[in-house]
């Protein structure tokens, strides 16, 4: 039996236009080391740790590490956002598949961005209008959010390695830019 999600999104306008900002990305080295940022929900890690070793093994990403958050529905702290900037070259945060952690996962990611990190967010289908608002009200219409289908938490290993090894094209093409 399939059931299908239905998310209603308001339509809202602006008062005045959220001014666009373009981020400059540093240059990654040759085999950067990732930066995964884990927000504790089930099998995000599963899946940013597949997404990793396949970077790795591909020759994209030296190693990675992972900084957990307490629960998806806050951002990562300031202390974190330094040892990820002082240790990674390329950031990738996830897994948004509910409304608040899918903005703070997107959040996460933007900060990192800003601070002139490679950066991008993973959500789950039913959450890309959110994440897509996301980042136009934070002035960043463009910053590149990967999608995998929904949900993440009942899925078994094989299913994940399988998702990431369909984001590692969508991913090299948003992180092998230098501004977004």
């Amino acid at each position: 039996m399939a059931f299908e999600i239905v998310l209603p999104v308001p339509s809202y306008k602006r008062a005045k236009p959220v001014p666009t900002k373009q981020h400059v990305w540093r240059v990654a080295p040759g085999k950067p080391v990732l930066g995964l940022i884990d927000n504790s929900k089930f099998n995000a890690s599963n899946l940013l740790e597949s997404l990793a070793r396949n970077l790795v093994e591909r020759g994209f990403a030296a190693s990675w590490f992972i900084i957990r958050k307490p629960n998806g529905g806050v951002t990562i702290t300031e202390s974190d956002r330094k040892k990820l900037f002082a240790e990674a070259g390329v950031i990738i945060a996830g897994v948004g598949d509910c409304g608040a952690c899918s903005s703070c996962t997107v959040l996460d990611s933007i900060m990192m961005s800003e601070m002139g990190l490679p950066s991008t967010a993973i959500i789950s289908t039913p959450f890309k209008t959110l994440a897509r608002m996301t980042c136009e009200n934070r002035g960043c219409p463009e910053h590149g959010v990967l999608v995998v289908e929904h949900p993440i938490f009942t899925r078994k290993p094989e299913w994940l390695e399988q998702q990431a090894g369909g984001l590692i094209e969508p991913f090299l093409k948003i992180i092998q830019t230098t501004t977004h």
